[in-house]
C-alpha cells in the first residue's frame, strides 16, 4: 500500500489493505470467510467492515492478539547458582 511510519497503524491504512486483499479474493470467487485479526486498536474493526463492503460475508472474527502478563514481577531467578546447584 505504501504507508510509512505512524500512518501504517491508522484505521484508514487498515481499510485500504483489507479492501485490496478482499478485491483480489472476490475476483477469485470467494464469497464468505472467517477473519482473524492481530494487534490492538480501532483499525481491526474498520478492516473487518471493509471486507464486508466488497461483498464477502464475514462469518466470524477472532482476535488473535497475545495476552501479556501484567500482574507484577515474574518468578525469581536462580541468581548466583551454578548448574549443579552449588553457589559460587
Amino acid at each position: 500500500m505504501g504507508f510509512k511510519g505512524s500512518r501504517k497503524g491508522t484505521p484508514f491504512a487498515a481499510t485500504q489493505a483489507a479492501l485490496a486483499a478482499a478485491n483480489v479474493a472476490a475476483a477469485m470467487g470467494m464469497r464468505a470467510c472467517d477473519v482473524r485479526v492481530k494487534g490492538p486498536g480501532a483499525a481491526r474493526e474498520s478492516a473487518i467492515r471493509a471486507i464486508g463492503t466488497v461483498g464477502i460475508e464475514v462469518k466470524s472474527n477472532t482476535a488473535t492478539s497475545r495476552r501479556f502478563r501484567t500482574t507484577g514481577a515474574g518468578p525469581p531467578s536462580a541468581g548466583g547458582c551454578n548448574n549443579d546447584g552449588s553457589v559460587g
